[in-house]
């Protein structure tokens, strides 16, 4: 008798739904970053004024890649210097002579090396008499050379 009573509740329950495939799954919805690529920590394009402006107050290393627009030594001799392309905002590298020997190349060849080239550098970017720059100490803290 239990089995009858149990028989006819199986049949009048309604079929258990399968759980949907993944077909049948609604579609994930992409959510946009909150702050755009190349202000996410660590990586910052030279373009970009937010992300230098906030890399300055951070005080903390970060990755920066451009095209050198132009590379000079200052009419001391004394400051190597890289100045980027990137519109509105002025961007350098610096590498002052007594820091060029820890650096692969003879300081004599830097202009030719980074000339017209896309740099990845690395490190604390400040501001240099209302421009954005960054010491470059060793050769350790250029990541990339590579023609623009």
């Amino acid at each position: 008798m239990l089995t009858l009573i149990l028989l006819s509740l199986a049949l009048q329950a309604p079929p258990a739904s399968p759980p949907p495939s993944p077909a049948q799954s609604p579609p994930a919805v992409a959510t946009s970053p909150t702050t755009a690529p190349s202000t996410q920590p660590g990586h910052i394009t030279v373009g970009d004024e937010a992300a230098i402006k906030a890399a300055i107050t951070s005080d903390k290393d970060v990755t920066i890649t451009g095209v050198v627009d132009t590379a000079e030594w200052s009419k001391s001799g004394k400051v190597f210097k890289l100045t980027f392309v990137n519109g509105q905002v002025g961007f350098q590298a610096v590498i002052f002579k007594a820091d060029a020997p820890s650096f692969e190349k003879d300081y004599h060849e830097f202009v030719k090396a980074f000339a017209n080239k896309r740099l990845t550098i690395k490190g604390k970017i400040v501001d240099y008499k209302g421009s954005a720059e960054v010491v470059l100490k060793s050769s350790q803290q250029i990541l990339k050379v590579e023609d623009k």
